[in-house]
């Protein structure tokens, strides 16, 4: 595709600490918002399903709080304005809204895409912070969102526990794109 305007988004490896941790917030807040939607267009056909995404959407929402609670202490109260769309390398997705029809398996693949980007996010913010306590949150977190088998996402909880597989190369963010 052609582009008559510049690419006027930064490199992530161009952003501070400060940048980062409101980026990560912005996202939380946005997966936890997508989770809960997934939970309510599915809730009437797929009860258990819309049930372990409401469970996601709250676990967001706890990150979220717990960045944010890192982010007060350490810059104040105002956010940087920054979205996942004004860093170069993040996928990007269609809006939900724009979805009509939605499948569990739709659904389930969006979940796994969502914990990749997650995942990858995670991995290179651990790369660029210098915060041990942020540092010790993006590791958690990495762990917490390696990606799970398609066929889990959205299913009863299970003793499945994710771990990144030390086969796979650790990919940057920029391999995103």
């Amino acid at each position: 595709m052609l582009r008559l305007l510049p690419d006027n988004r930064r490199e992530f490896s161009s952003l501070n600490e400060r940048e980062i941790l409101s980026l990560a917030i912005a996202a939380e807040e946005e997966d936890g918002r997508i989770y809960g939607e997934f939970a309510t267009r599915l809730g009437e056909q797929y009860p258990g399903s819309a049930a372990v995404f409401e469970g996601m959407a709250a676990e967001e929402d706890e990150h979220r709080r717990r960045l944010l609670d890192h982010y007060r202490e350490k810059f104040g109260e105002r956010l940087v304005p920054i979205r996942r769309e004004h860093v170069r390398g993040f996928l990007q997705r269609k809006p939900l809204w724009l979805m009509q029809n939605l499948t569990l398996e739709g659904v389930r693949q969006q979940v796994w895409e969502m914990e990749e980007g997650a995942y990858r996010f995670y991995l290179a913010a651990a790369e660029q912070t210098q915060d041990v306590g942020v540092r010790k949150l993006w590791a958690i977190w990495q762990r917490r969102s390696a990606p799970m088998p398609m066929s889990l996402i959205g299913s009863k909880p299970t003793n499945w526990v994710p771990m990144r597989d030390p086969r796979r190369p650790a990919k940057s963010i920029a391999s995103l794109s």
